[in-house]
């Protein structure tokens, strides 16, 4: 492992690469969309995604970013499969969830 010292002993820090630029400039374009949309929109996830999407050479990032596109596509999509067709139990209102049921039984007991 390098320690980042050099021959007198003192630290140093490594030189900055290319890889660290453009995984700089995509977290800032991340936060300037983020920013000219009104401050709507998932910016820590967009930087995130940015980071991980980020390879050593320019093809390898970009396949990927379309790996993660066709990814989320599919996820959203199996997603709204489910929601229309009712598999994915609806969430029960107000009334009937498990915490008024307990205190309905709780002010019943003390009514007694």
């Amino acid at each position: 492992m390098n320690s980042h010292k050099d021959k007198t002993g003192s630290f140093y820090l490594p030189p900055i690469g290319q890889r660290l630029i453009k995984t700089a400039v995509a977290v800032f374009l991340c936060l300037v969309i983020y920013i000219l949309r009104g401050y709507q929109g998932m910016v820590v996830q967009s930087a995130i995604a940015a980071i991980i999407c980020m390879q050593p050479y320019a093809d390898s990032s970009k396949r990927v970013a379309v790996n993660r596109v066709i990814s989320t596509v599919m996820g959203g999509l199996w997603g709204l499969l489910f929601l229309n067709t009712g598999i994915v139990p609806q969430p029960v209102s107000e009334d009937e969830g498990p915490e008024n049921k307990t205190r309905k039984r709780q002010a019943d007991l003390l009514k007694t």
